[in-house]
C-alpha cells in the first residue's frame, strides 16, 4: 500500500536526513531506487520506490539486487548527486512531494 501525505511526514521526522551524505546509489530496477545515506552517526539504506501500488519512502535492511546495466537515469543522479550533502528534506505542504535539498 502506498503511503499517504501523513505518514510520509512521520517518515520524514524520524529519517536523520539532515546534514547527510548521499555516498551511493543503486537502482534495483526500473521503479526502485537506494540511497545509501551517511552522517555522523551512522549509514543506512534509503529506498525510493515509485512503483504505482507501493509508492514509499523508507530505510530498508533488506538486500535489493543490483543492476549490472546502469540505466541513464542512474547514470545522471551517480554524475550529478552522488556524493553530495542533504542539508534538509522536506514536505511540500500536504502532498506526497518530498524535497531534497
Amino acid at each position: 500500500m502506498s503511503l499517504n501525505w501523513r505518514e510520509i511526514q512521520c517518515v520524514l521526522e524520524e529519517l536523520p536526513l539532515r546534514n547527510s551524505f548521499i555516498q551511493k546509489i543503486h537502482q534495483p530496477d526500473f521503479r526502485h531506487l537506494v540511497l545509501i545515506i551517511s552522517n555522523s552517526n551512522e549509514q543506512f539504506p534509503l529506498l525510493l520506490s515509485l512503483h504505482e501500488k507501493m509508492i514509499r519512502l523508507n530505510m530498508t535492511h533488506h538486500r535489493l539486487p543490483v543492476q549490472t546495466c546502469q540505466q541513464r537515469f542512474l547514470q545522471l543522479l551517480k554524475a550529478h548527486i552522488e556524493g553530495g550533502k542533504i542539508l534538509c528534506a522536506e514536505q511540500m505542504d500536504a502532498n506526497r512531494i518530498v524535497k531534497f535539498t
